[in-house]
């Protein structure tokens, strides 16, 4: 899963999308009992550009096919850091703090948010956007499709 998800983000390849967007909605049909009112991506590293955002596509054929709103640009990341995946688990920990704001809050107030994101690895960058948005939703449920344990755990 893993390595079908980094050939669509290192290809951009269209069918993968949609494909990859079904494999969530199985995901969230099967383990997210509760009902959420938005869908927000994990946002991207404002230092990396890139010609299109995964998790950003992603996140918005899954609202499509669940008719459920996707918020763009409400949570974001404010300032560049290391990449994730070339960190040990120690460096993973304290690279995100401080990385992640919300911009309007009043647009979340209450509501149940379903976060997505790709490649959980141990959890640093899905908590970190869970604790920023618990203090505006109701509830948050995060969903990723792969889990990578690629990672030196020194």
């Amino acid at each position: 899963m893993r390595k079908l998800i980094l050939l669509y983000k290192l290809s951009g390849i269209e069918p993968l999308k949609n494909y990859i967007a079904g494999l969530y909605m199985e995901i969230i049909d099967m383990k997210v009992r509760e009902e959420y009112d938005i869908i927000i991506p994990v946002p991207s590293d404002p230092g990396r550009k890139k010609v299109f955002e995964p998790v950003t596509e992603i996140a918005c054929v899954i609202s499509r096919l669940s008719g459920v709103e996707v918020s763009l640009g409400n949570l974001i990341k404010k300032k560049t850091t290391g990449k994730q995946s070339s960190l040990n688990y120690t460096q993973r920990l304290k690279n995100l703090n401080g990385a992640f704001r919300i911009n309007h809050p009043e647009k979340l107030k209450g509501k149940r948010v379903l976060l997505i994101d790709d490649v959980y690895t141990t959890g640093t960058t899905i908590n970190k956007c869970s604790i920023m948005l618990k203090k505006y939703t109701s509830a948050v449920y995060a969903v990723t499709l792969a889990r990578s344990s690629n990672i030196n755990l020194q």
